[in-house]
């Protein structure tokens, strides 16, 4: 009887063990769904960040220009001011990109 019954718990016990295997499996694939589409988002916001920058350069460069046509150099020193803090901004962005590359691919590495 004491056999019949471990027996009985044993299979119960494997059945459970299945049924948690495949939701760990299904969590995990979730998971790497959204690593995937985060990377997407990146390349995306990348893509977008990159525009910005140009956008962002050819207005000063206007600016810088049409301040020369007229001779009048006095804002010179603050569009350099601009574009060090938009370099110094990039450099930080980067870090910050740098250090999500590092988290995720400890993710993917415990995740495998």
């Amino acid at each position: 009887m004491y056999a019949k019954q471990a027996n009985e718990d044993a299979s119960h016990a494997r059945e459970l063990a299945e049924i948690g295997s495949q939701v760990s499996d299904s969590a995990i694939h979730a998971m790497q769904e959204i690593n995937e589409s985060n990377t997407k988002i990146g390349d995306i916001i990348g893509v977008i960040d990159e525009i910005a920058l140009q956008t962002h350069i050819l207005a000063l460069n206007a600016a810088v220009a049409a301040d020369c046509q007229l001779g009048d150099f006095r804002r010179l020193p603050i569009y350099y001011e601009i574009l060090t803090q938009s370099a110094e901004n990039r450099v930080r962005i980067a870090l910050v990109k740098l250090h999500i590359c590092k988290m995720s691919l400890i993710f993917n590495q415990t995740a495998s």
